[in-house]
């Protein structure tokens, strides 16, 4: 049986006969057992799924995290105490629960894929035309599509008729492609000027044709992108650095216990002391609210930014986005509307004021009369479907319908006082469209086309003082302007008349279209959004480059580039094909230089990709179509849009745009920054608290003390007196100039050895502190020396929190939830040791107002710190690209 997968990538560069030949195929298609036989080879016409990872795989993974193991070698050491022990396997459970919801993300993509492919097709069986379903056809069949078809499998033409194919969700090719039956191609012709071939889940606008399927499933071009899109996740910069964080902590203190421990059993101390006293110390190194306090800061920032139109699909890609140094975002849909409309009627001539709509081609209105051939000549139609205007047909075509009812001029209307006798339809040969259309008081022959051809086919021009000889002076004025269109990347067509004196019996193209009158040319563009200008300015000054990558030529691109002050002096339009023809030397010279990709194609978008990460660059990726899809996954951070984006951008997405307004990603970076500034609050009071721990408990077990705090102690301060107010910082507003300063560099770790020196400070003041009330409440029964030390713990952990908000430049005035939770701590703290019930489970005794008075004297250096930090001042420094 021929096979069809060896040659995959040729199709197009051999002629019918050939493929036909290879393919053990004919025109009049295949038999049904044929079908049946190759169905059984090649399989349903149908994107493979992956398998996913089980429950099980995603539960055993978290146990890569080594506060697990510490914490479950501290309940073991706490076996004597089966309060604490089931404590601490209780947060065990909690910590494991919460990291399988978290990596419980649906890899869904491959499943989005299959619902590009069309539910029916008609091929040719049996020498006979049938509806099946899409995944039974196979290499071999043959297929007729018509306009509004989605495309079955990737397919060479064998004949069409003004067949036009929008294949921007593919190529990212703005406009619908002209598709044209008999042209052979060179091998090394590119996806997007592949005009003999058709491919999977591309839409036919217009036209008709048929053709003889190549290739189906994963052996199509859409194929290609299901298997690039099967991709093992970024690692995020957050995850990374929890990792990195835990890790260092378990290796730093676990030699420290360990070595406590043997040492406690050195000096001859009791094996049931030496194993309370390492467990005390486990739960006092291990910040078990971390992982709690970071997943509910995360699950905040996904409320904050979906009320913001953002939708997170991967949690830790909140505060990711933050991490960014440059974004790649595609043109088409993203950048731009994805919708024509008309930019310019530039006519010859001073302009008219009169406004003749009643009788336009008897007025003096050039301008307008252009337009009335436009929609005259024309195949789109727009209706309303009761919620919304509808378009149907070319974009080009439409734009003109809606410039035109913009203007007041209606296609039905138009048609009405012109009533249309003949058509000769847009042809890819002779790039025009012409009507003949008839009134009782005129009649005439309206022309639509690519200027070169239709200003040769003109003899005479309008103006508002009336015709004139088209001369070679005019002639050159014309191209003149098309040329300064074309270079603003517009997309021109010229409209021309000819009055007629009745309309012929028999239609002789090139007789009807000549001798035409020159009226206007028409530029049609994709307008960028409303606030993307904005937006990227925000992202530049913010240190963050944007990248725009696109199907479109390079002349379209520097355009809209330009405009949206993507492109700057200096920086470069490259072509994929100038690209693909760098070597990595070249490429590592110049791609900060490049700001604009032309003409890409989806692996192409992956190289672009993955040569910013080669450049250590943090990279997002924004899209909407399937082309999209592979670079969507490859980026550290996938952007989808929601409304216009394809099922397939939105599920490789790590964020989906519910708006698809790009100015939602510059919010969403500032929202990351604001996280990650949270995140990093917490992580220093949270270390600093668990600092002053350890050194308390080292001071007790090097001179041989009775130990000042016991594991249920450090427990509720780690876990609840540290947990509230800290997780109260998740509410702290994104501070005012966060985007006036550079990325974070995804390389460096949560803290920073300046932020070190602080803890330092931090802990230089507590511990002494506590070791001092300690020794001096001794006298007062061990109980109530721990309860003294256990209460100051907890009151300078709340100032804690409000040093490290001034050090981060937040304000001491906002977050009210930050202020009900110190109000629910200090409440819970007094209940807990004024409450007589609860002393056997905190094993502590009330304290007297003169020891709460004592603990809030101690607290006053902390104090002073925090005033110290805000007098200090908040300077910046000036934003530069690349990492902080």
């Amino acid at each position: 049986m021929p096979d069809s997968s060896n040659r995959s990538d040729d199709w197009h560069s051999i002629s019918l006969d050939g493929v036909l030949t290879s393919l053990g195929s004919r025109i009049d298609g295949l038999s049904s057992s044929e079908a049946s036989e190759r169905l059984t080879k090649y399989g349903p016409n149908e994107i493979e799924s992956k398998a996913r990872r089980g429950t099980s795989r995603i539960i055993l993974s978290q146990l890569k995290n080594p506060f697990i193991w510490i914490l479950t070698v501290a309940a073991l050491l706490s076996y004597e105490n089966p309060l604490d022990s089931s404590l601490i396997i209780i947060l065990v459970g909690v910590m494991i629960v919460l990291g399988t919801i978290l990596e419980r993300k649906a890899e869904s993509a491959l499943e989005a894929l299959k619902k590009l492919s069309p539910i029916k097709a008609k091929v040719t069986r049996e020498g006979a035309l049938r509806t099946v379903n899409a995944s039974e056809l196979v290499p071999g069949d043959i297929v007729e599509i018509d306009a509004g078809d989605k495309i079955p499998a990737d397919i060479y033409l064998i004949s069409d008729y003004n067949l036009q194919v929008d294949e921007s969700t593919f190529t990212g090719e703005s406009l619908p492609v002209s598709k044209r039956s008999g042209a052979i191609l060179e091998r090394k012709t590119p996806v997007y000027s592949r005009v003999n071939m058709l491919f999977t889940g591309t839409l036919a606008t217009m036209g008709s044709g048929s053709g003889v399927i190549v290739g189906t499933g994963m052996n199509t071009e859409l194929g290609k992108i299901s298997a690039l899109i099967e991709k093992k996740s970024e690692t995020t910069p957050l995850e990374i650095r929890i990792r990195r964080l835990s890790l260092h902590i378990s290796i730093i203190f676990g030699v420290i216990i360990a070595f406590l421990f043997f040492q406690n059993l050195l000096i001859g101390t009791d094996i049931g002391a030496a194993i309370l006293y390492a467990a005390t110390m486990a739960v006092a190194a291990v910040p078990e609210g971390l992982p709690v306090v970071v997943t509910s800061m995360l699950a905040l920032g996904v409320r904050r930014m979906a009320s913001r139109n953002a939708v997170v699909r991967r949690l830790s890609s909140v505060e990711a986005l933050g991490s960014c140094t440059v974004v790649c975002s595609d043109k088409t849909g993203t950048l731009t509307k994805n919708q024509l409309v008309v930019k310019e009627v530039v006519t010859l001539g001073s302009p008219s004021t009169s406004d003749p709509k009643t009788s336009l081609f008897e007025g003096n209105d050039v301008g307008l009369k252009a337009l009335a051939v436009g929609i005259l000549c024309n195949d789109a139609e727009i209706y309303d479907d009761g919620e919304r205007s509808v378009a149907i047909g070319d974009p080009t075509e439409v734009a003109l319908l809606r410039y035109g009812e913009d203007l007041g001029l209606k296609k039905a209307d138009l048609l009405k006082s012109y009533p249309m006798d003949h058509k000769i339809p847009f042809d890819s040969d002779r790039k025009r469209m012409s009507t003949i259309h008839s009134s009782p008081r005129f009649k005439t022959i309206c022309v639509k086309g690519a200027p070169e051809t239709v200003v040769p086919r003109c003899t005479i021009f309008e103006t508002s003082e009336g015709e004139q000889i088209l001369d070679e002076k005019t002639r050159s004025k014309i191209e003149a302007e098309e040329a300064r269109l074309a270079e603003q990347g517009i997309r021109v067509l010229a409209m021309a008349y000819r009055k007629l004196d009745e309309i012929p019996k028999s239609i002789q193209v090139d007789e009807v279209e000549d001798e035409l009158t020159f009226l206007a040319l028409v530029g049609m563009r994709d307008e960028p959004r409303e606030g993307v200008l904005d937006s990227v300015q925000k992202l530049k000054n913010s240190g963050v480059k944007v990248v725009m990558l696109t199907g479109d030529s390079k002349i379209t691109a520097r355009s809209i580039a330009k405009e949206l002050s993507i492109l700057e002096e200096g920086e470069e339009v490259v072509s994929s094909d100038e690209f693909e023809e760098m070597s990595d030397e070249e490429i590592d010279t110049k791609l900060d230089k490049i700001s604009v990709f032309a003409r890409v194609s989806p692996e192409h978008k992956m190289k672009i990709v993955e040569a910013y990460k080669l450049k250590r660059h943090y990279i997002a990726m924004t899209g909407d179509g399937v082309n999209d899809a592979p670079a969507l996954k490859a980026a550290h951070v996938g952007v989808a849009m929601g409304k216009r984006g394809t099922e397939v951008a939105r599920e490789a997405s790590d964020l989906v745009l519910l708006d698809d307004n790009f100015s939602t990603i510059e919010r969403a970076v500032e929202d990351g920054r604001g996280i990650f500034d949270n995140i990093k609050k917490a992580t220093f009071s949270l270390l600093s608290a668990n600092l002053a721990e350890i050194l308390i408990i080292t001071y007790a077990l090097v001179l041989g003390h009775i130990l000042p705090l016991l594991p249920i102690h450090l427990l509720w301060i780690n876990l609840v007196t540290d947990g509230m107010p800290i997780l109260a910082l998740a509410f702290d507003r994104v501070t005012p100039r966060v985007m006036d300063r550079p990325p974070i560099n995804p390389s460096k770790g949560i803290i920073s050895r300046k932020d070190i020196l602080v803890m330092g400070i931090i802990t230089f003041i507590i511990t002494p502190a506590s070791i001092y009330i300690f020794e001096g409440a001794l006298p007062l029964g061990e109980t109530y020396a721990r309860t003294m030390v256990f209460t100051y713990l907890v009151v300078s952990e709340i100032f804690v929190v409000y040093v490290f908000r001034s050090y981060l430049r937040a304000s001491l005035l906002e977050n009210k939830m930050l202020y009900i939770s110190v109000v629910a701590t200090l409440l819970a703290q007094i209940f807990i040791v004024q409450s007589p019930f609860l002393d056997i489970i905190f094993q502590t005794e009330a304290l007297s107002l003169n020891s709460w008075l004592t603990i809030l004297l101690f607290c006053t250096p902390l104090f002073a710190l925090i005033a110290s930090i805000e007098l200090i001042g908040k300077g910046g420094k000036k934003v530069k690209r690349g990492f902080l």
